[in-house]
């Protein structure tokens, strides 16, 4: 271990220097600076170094408040309960770094915690730390930082972080801003909790508030709330990868219990919780220029606010709340577009393919180079000819588009897909096929020969539709079409027997088959013996000749305020006063009909 003073160094991550013949006046408008640096190899203890900063750390050899740093030469320092107290005045700052000018970076400076029980680091005292991996720490509050104080990650791992709340890091009520960092499989669990009652926090756990920038969080986990962050005060998300995060009651990636976050060009995939809020849950906030993507949760409310929150020009992929609706203008959504220039090609021409997110679903261009949805999202292509789909490579969104080449190799009729989060637009090229119309079901599929059975029928291509017919040259006389998909048409009078419907348009007329089949049948009838009636006689209503298996509830009315619900087609009755009586037979059939 090796302590140094009074000296000049200039940093990756910022100016270490004690520049002692500084005048007291401009001390005083800088503000601190650092007063020691101590620098270790991996077999030193960083303790130590900090007992050392306790010590003599802090102040200048002329008194004056500094700032103090530890830096770490690259290797592996297996160490645990590193405490931290606070020393000279609370402001100032002791910063734990790895040594870039040693080649030291994250990949190659690392703390591990070997799984003790108090964690990695407890500090009273501000804290930075830059450069560094901590993996392995495990505590009840903050398996790698329990900070008493504000605390700054810069390009820093943590690793296999596990606590009751705060798996990586837990701070109770001051501050933590994090940029540049990334944080895998950090879990916070509710055994070991002792604000269980608040929340998680898989990766982070604070009552104060949360900064974070370009960072990433990937498999983290709260078994109560919040997969990666939770606060109950303000948190801010920029330019941040949240991935498999889940936590098990609300806010899969993200819980603020109270308070709004803000949230800009971030992406939430394959994030859920049970309750609210598969992604993010809050109260109020904005969130915008931001992905969501296989996101669930039990309400399907993937960002849930107790308030007012404004989720405008967010790309939601797959999840999709409105997919179907109009836009709402006031807090639109972005969408997958697709444009092709030249648009027409001759076979062995090639046009350029242009697939962006720059539009949102009013229609208004955002400009990529001022905000933009996230990169890197993943998008394949695939080209359709004669129904058959073959793939035509891959790509990624990157800054609101993706381009690629496509040459024609015939002069059918050719479809270029491309597909992002589940959603598919495309161009075409060539002269499309007829839309000849399909059926694919009718209801009900039989009626009396007599005619006027009211059908809807079910299928595709319909709009411009110029005769429905019931067998051949049987045609309905009342038809119309209620969109491309269904066509209602009464049935005319015909044969007993079965038929098929067909549907003609421009295009032509659909195929037959086993979906379009329509059953004409005997008009329901029965008989009525004796013919004159007494009211001491038996009256017997037989409808045997016109009921099959088909049928499934039979009801008479005898028209006197009696039923008959036995569902038998023969029954008897008997009217017990003079009068008029109209009887009347009510059936349904299998399918309800």
């Amino acid at each position: 271990m090796s302590v140094r003073r009074d000296f000049n160094m200039t940093s990756r991550y910022g100016i270490y220097t004690c520049l002692c013949i500084a005048a007291i006046l401009l001390l005083a408008m800088i503000g601190p600076v650092s007063a020691k640096v101590i620098i270790l190899n991996s077999g030193d203890s960083i303790q130590s170094a900090v007992d050392i900063l306790v010590k003599e750390g802090g102040v200048t050899d002329e008194g004056e408040l500094c700032n103090d740093a530890i830096i770490l030469n690259p290797g592996i320092y297996y160490q645990n309960g590193i405490i931290i107290p606070e020393y000279r005045a609370r402001d100032l700052l002791i910063t734990i770094t790895s040594n870039d000018a040693a080649g030291g970076d994250q990949t190659n400076t690392i703390i591990d915690g070997i799984n003790g029980q108090s964690g990695i680091i407890i500090t009273d005292k501000k804290l930075e730390i830059n450069g560094l991996t901590l993996r392995n720490g495990y505590s009840s509050t903050g398996g790698a930082i329990k900070a008493n104080n504000q605390l700054t990650v810069i390009s820093s791992t943590f690793t296999n972080c596990s606590a009751g709340d705060g798996g990586a890091i837990y701070s109770r009520s001051y501050g933590i801003r994090v940029s540049e960092s990334t944080f895998n499989d950090c879990i916070a669990s509710l055994d070991e909790g002792i604000n269980y009652r608040h929340g998680g926090g898989g990766a982070i756990f604070t009552l104060g508030t949360i900064s974070i920038d370009s960072s990433k969080f990937f498999n983290c986990h709260s078994k109560t709330r919040g997969g990666a962050l939770y606060s109950n005060n303000y948190i801010s998300v920029a330019n941040s990868q949240f991935s498999d995060c889940s936590a098990d009651i609300d806010g899969g990636a993200i819980d603020v219990f109270g308070s709004p976050v803000t949230v800009t060009g971030s992406s939430f995939v394959n994030c859920s919780a049970p309750g609210w809020g598969g992604a993010i849950f809050s109260y109020g906030g904005n969130i915008h220029y931001s992905r969501f993507s296989n996101v669930t949760d039990y309400y399907n409310e993937i960002i849930y606010s107790h308030g007012y929150m404004n989720t405008a020009y967010n790309w939601f992929g797959s999840n999709n709340p409105w997919n179907g609706e109009t836009c709402d203008p006031s807090e639109p959504w972005m969408v997958l577009g697709i444009t092709a220039t030249p648009d027409s090609i001759s076979p062995g021409e090639t046009t350029a393919i242009n697939t962006n997110i720059t539009y949102d679903c009013s229609g208004v261009y955002h400009d990529p180079g001022i905000w933009h949805i996230p990169d890197g999202i993943p998008i394949t292509y695939t080209t359709v000819s004669n129904d058959i789909s073959v793939p035509y490579g891959s790509g990624n969104i990157v800054y609101g588009v993706s381009n690629a080449a496509f040459t024609l190799s015939s002069a059918d009729y050719t479809l270029f897909n491309a597909t992002a989060d589940d959603q598919t637009v495309n161009v075409a090229f060539g002269t499309p096929p007829p839309t000849i119309p399909t059926i694919t079901s009718i209801s009900p599929t039989y009626g009396p020969t007599t005619g006027g059975t009211f059908v809807i029928i079910k299928g595709s291509h319909f709009i411009g539709s110029t005769a429905v017919s019931f067998g051949e040259k049987n045609d309905s006389n009342y038809f119309w079409a209620d969109n491309d998909n269904v066509i209602y048409a009464v049935s005319p009078s015909g044969s007993v027997g079965t038929v098929d419907i067909i549907v003609t348009t421009p295009e032509g007329i659909s195929a037959t088959g086993d979906s379009d089949r329509f059953t004409y049948k005997e008009a329901l009838n029965f008989t009525v013996s004796p013919e004159k009636i007494r009211t001491s006689d038996i009256v017997t209503f037989d409808a045997s000749d016109s009921i099959d298996s088909d049928y499934e509830t039979i009801i008479w009315d005898f028209g006197d305020g009696s039923y008959d619900i036995s569902g038998k087609p023969v029954v008897n009755h008997n009217y017990s006063e003079v009068g008029t009586y109209t009887a009347n037979l009510i059936v349904t059939d299998t399918s309800g009909v």
